[in-house]
C-alpha cells in the first residue's frame, strides 16, 4: 500500500512496522503460558495484592516479572522495602497517576505495559527525527528507527520496566539538544530547547539512574558558551552560559530528588530498631549506592566470578557492539551519521558515543552484565552505527556510481554528477577539500600545469583539446598510472597535498589542468550506488557536453546536479 510507502510515509510506515512487530513479542507472551509457570512469584504477588479469588488479566501475569514486581508493587502500595529504592521513582509515579484518573478501577500492569508500548513509539519516532535533524537522510533515519524497534531489549520494552520510558525521555532530550544546536546562538528558541531537554533528562533520571550521564550534553555546551563568553560579552553569550547550566541542574535535581526523599525517611530520624540506616552515615549518603551494594552485591569487579562467566558471554555481543561502535563514532562521526557536517552537531554525536562508551564499560567492570541489553535501548550512537553498517552493506552489493566535479579558479562548481544517493559520504567528502583546492589553484594561475594522477582501478582518456572526454571502466579492470608534469617544482607539493586528500576521502581520479587563463581541479571517481543502471559491468562515457551515456539498454543514465 502506498500510505504504508516508507519514502512518502515515514511516520505510517514506523508505525506499522512498530504494531506488527509489537503485535507478534505479544503473540508469543501469551503463547507460553501454556504450561505452570517454575517461578511463583508472579502469582504470589498478585494473590497478596488483590485476593486469591480476584481474576488476572493473562497479559499482566505474563509480562510482569522478575524487577516488574518492584515497579508495580511500588505502584500499588508505595515503597514498603528499602530495596526498592534501587527502581526509581517514575514509573511507579506515573502509573499510579493515570490509575487514578476517572475514579475507575484499573490493573496497575496493564497501565504499565500501555506506557511502555507507548513510551517505545514515541522513541521510535523521536529517534527517527533526532537524525533527520542531524545529517537530513532520511533512509538512514527510517533504518535506524527500524532497528530501535527491534531492539535487543525485546519483551522489556513492552512490560512494566523504565526501559521503554527512559528511552522515549533520552531520545527527546537528545532531539531537543540538536534542535538547540541548528537554532541561531543568539535566539531565544536555542537556550528553550536547552533547557527542555534538561527537563527531559531530569525525568528519565527519577527512572533509571544512568540517565545522569545526559548532564555530560550540558557540562560540554557549558564550557562551550564559557569561552564564548570570555572572547567578549554580550547578554545572548551570558545566556546561552546560563541555559545549559539550567539544563544541567534539572538533571540533577532528577537524580537527588529521590535520594533526598528517601533520606527525610530514613535519616531525619529512627527507625523502628532505634538506630540510622548505614548509608545515613556516609560522606554523601545515597540509598541507591546503599541497595545495590547491600541486595545485589553491584561493585566494581565483583561480578567476575567463575559462575558469572555464562552471562558476560550473553551480554559479549551487545557489548561489543556497543563498544566498537562508540569508539568508531567518537573518532569520526560519519561512521553513524554519514552525511553530517555540522561541527556542533558532530560535537553532540561525539558526546553521546563517548557516554555509551562509557556505559558499555561499566556494564563490564561494575553492573550485572546482563543488564546491558536493556540498558543500551536509550542510547543512539550504537543504532545509527548499525544502519549505516547496513546501507553500506547494500550499497557494496549494488554496483557502481560515477561523480565528476570541477573547480575552477576560485569558485566550487559542479558541473554534472552522476549520482543516486545525494547524501553520499563520497559525495560530501569533497567539501573537505575546498580549501586545499582553492590554495592549489592559486599557485596554478601562474604556473603552465598539467598534472594527472590515475588510479590502478580507473582508466582515463584525455584528448588535446580543452575539454576532455573521459570513460570508466569497472573496478576489476586495471590500467597503469600515469603522471604527466610540467616542470614547476614550486607547485608539485601543493598539487600532492590535493590529490593525496582526494585519495585519502576516496576520490580515485584527480586530474589538475591549465588551460589558457583558467586552471581547474577535476575529480571523478567510482562509489557504489543504489540503482542497478550503470552496473559494474557497464561502461559509462562522460561526454564534453556534460551529457552522460546511454547504458546497454538504450536508457539514459540518471543524473542529478546538486
Amino acid at each position: 500500500m502506498s500510505v504504508l510507502n516508507h519514502e512518502s510515509h515515514p511516520i505510517l510506515s514506523l508505525t506499522a512496522a512498530f504494531t506488527a512487530w509489537k503485535g507478534l513479542l505479544l503473540s508469543i507472551a501469551l503463547g507460553a503460558s501454556v504450561g505452570p509457570d517454575y517461578d511463583t512469584s508472579t502469582s504470589l504477588f498478585f494473590d497478596v495484592v488483590h485476593g486469591t479469588k480476584t481474576p488476572v488479566p493473562a497479559l499482566a501475569t505474563r509480562l510482569t516479572r522478575w524487577d516488574a514486581l518492584y515497579f508495580m508493587h511500588d505502584a500499588t502500595k508505595g515503597k514498603v522495602y528499602e530495596q526498592e529504592w534501587a527502581f526509581g521513582i517514575g514509573l511507579p509515579a506515573a502509573v499510579r497517576s493515570l490509575g487514578g484518573l476517572g475514579g475507575v478501577q484499573v490493573w496497575e500492569p496493564l497501565v504499565a505495559i500501555a506506557i511502555s508500548h507507548i513510551s517505545h513509539l514515541i522513541a521510535v519516532l523521536a529517534l527517527y527525527q533526532l537524525t533527520i535533524v542531524l545529517c537530513n537522510d532520511r533512509k538512514l533515519a527510517y533504518l535506524t528507527a527500524v532497528v530501535h524497534i527491534l531492539s535487543p531489549a525485546g519483551l522489556f520494552l513492552s512490560a512494566p520496566y523504565a526501559e521503554s520510558a527512559f528511552s522515549c525521555l533520552s531520545f527527546v532530550g537528545n532531539l531537543l539538544f540538536a534542535i538547540s544546536l541548528k537554532s541561531s546562538p543568539d535566539s531565544l528558541k536555542r537556550n528553550v530547547a536547552v533547557v527542555g531537554a534538561g527537563l527531559s533528562y531530569g525525568v528519565s533520571c527519577t527512572l533509571r539512574s544512568n540517565g545522569l550521564f545526559g548532564g555530560v550534553l550540558f557540562a560540554v555546551e557549558a564550557v562551550r558558551g564559557l569561552l564564548a563568553l570570555l572572547n567578549g560579552f554580550t547578554f545572548s553569550k551570558l545566556m546561552r552560559l546560563i541555559a545549559p547550566i539550567i539544563g544541567g541542574l534539572l538533571v540533577a535535581v532528577g537524580f537527588v530528588a529521590p535520594q533526598v526523599l528517601a533520606w527525610m525517611r530514613y535519616c531525619n530520624g529512627q527507625d523502628i530498631e532505634g538506630e540510622l540506616r548505614p548509608w545515613c552515615g556516609s560522606h554523601i549518603p545515597s540509598i541507591y549506592t546503599f541497595v545495590q551494594e547491600e541486595y545485589w552485591d553491584v561493585g566494581f569487579l565483583k561480578y567476575w566470578t567463575p559462575n558469572q562467566i555464562p552471562l558476560f558471554l550473553l551480554a559479549a555481543p551487545m557489548l561489543t557492539l556497543l563498544i566498537k561502535s562508540g569508539t568508531e563514532i567518537t573518532r569520526e562521526p560519519s561512521r553513524g551519521l554519514r552525511t553530517i557536517t555540522d561541527e556542533q552537531c558532530k560535537l553532540l554525536v561525539r558526546t553521546l558515543a563517548a557516554v555509551q562508551t562509557l556505559l558499555a564499560v561499566l556494564a563490564i567492570t561494575n553492573y550485572h552484565v546482563q543488564i546491558i541489553s536493556r540498558l543500551s535501548s536509550g542510547y543512539p550512537a550504537w543504532y545509527w552505527w548499525v544502519a549505516s553498517c547496513l546501507m553500506d552493506k547494500q550499497r557494496q552489493s549494488l554496483g557502481y556510481g560515477m561523480s565528476i566535479l570541477d573547480m575552477e579558479d576560485d569558485t566550487f562548481k559542479e558541473k554534472f554528477v552522476y549520482v543516486d544517493d545525494e547524501h553520499d559520504p563520497v559525495l560530501l567528502k569533497i567539501k573537505e577539500l575546498k580549501e586545499r583546492v582553492r590554495d592549489c589553484i592559486h599557485g596554478m594561475k601562474s604556473n603552465n600545469v598539467a598534472r594527472t594522477s590515475l588510479a590502478s582501478s580507473v582508466s582515463l582518456n584525455s584528448s588535446t583539446s580543452s575539454v576532455d572526454s573521459y570513460g570508466v571502466q569497472p573496478s576489476s579492470s586495471s590500467s597503469t598510472s600515469t603522471t604527466s608534469t610540467t616542470d614547476n617544482t614550486s607547485n608539485s607539493h601543493t598539487e600532492d597535498e590535493v590529490l593525496q586528500a582526494a585519495a585519502k576521502c576516496g576520490w580515485q581520479t584527480a586530474v589538475l589542468k591549465r588551460n589558457g587563463t583558467t586552471a581547474s581541479l577535476r575529480f571523478v571517481t567510482l562509489f557504489p550506488r543504489q540503482s542497478t543502471v550503470g552496473s559494474p559491468g557497464e561502461k559509462a562515457a562522460i561526454l564534453p557536453s556534460g551529457v552522460i551515456s546511454k547504458n546497454d539498454e538504450g536508457r539514459e543514465c540518471p543524473r542529478e546536479g546538486h
